[in-house]
């Protein structure tokens, strides 16, 4: 559904994945720290 409204499979995923760790707020920063562990997307 997300991919039929033009979302990118990489956007799907990340909020997928912050929908699997519950997160309440999601700030996506293109101008941050990549962080150890956390997966990396270049869109």
């Amino acid at each position: 559904m997300q991919a039929a409204e033009g979302f990118s499979d990489e956007t799907i995923r990340v909020l997928t994945l912050a929908a699997q760790a519950e997160v309440r707020f999601l700030v996506i920063d293109p101008n941050s720290n990549v962080l150890n562990g956390l997966p990396l997307f270049d869109c």
